[in-house]
């Protein structure tokens, strides 16, 4: 298993089911397959507009710069993952898959 918190980084644009787009930064980590991406809170927040656009099987709640999910089939709230890379705050969205998206 790869791990999604060390090594170098590289700038990904990925999707889920080829939707809309979100650029990330990854290690090349994958969990079953899937990308294991890293977002800013800004991409957080366009994330957390798309899905209450339509795709709302779960919830993003952003409080100041606590990141959070509402996995509503679990009845759960996990606090999403920080981490610092070059300076700036990135966030994991643990269990959501996520392809590369094609250009």
């Amino acid at each position: 298993m790869n791990n999604h918190r060390t090594g170098a980084y590289d700038t990904i644009s990925v999707c889920i089911e080829d939707v809309q787009a979100f650029v990330g930064i990854t290690n090349g980590a994958r969990w079953n397959g899937w990308q294991m991406p890293w977002f800013t809170l800004e991409q957080v927040r366009q994330i957390q507009g798309w899905i209450e656009d339509g795709i709302n099987v779960n919830d993003i709640i952003i409080e100041g710069d606590a990141v959070s999910v509402f996995y509503h089939s679990l009845d759960e709230r996990i606090e999403c993952e920080t981490m610092q890379h070059e300076g700036t705050t990135y966030y994991f969205i643990d269990g959501w898959c996520w392809q590369r998206a094609v250009a």
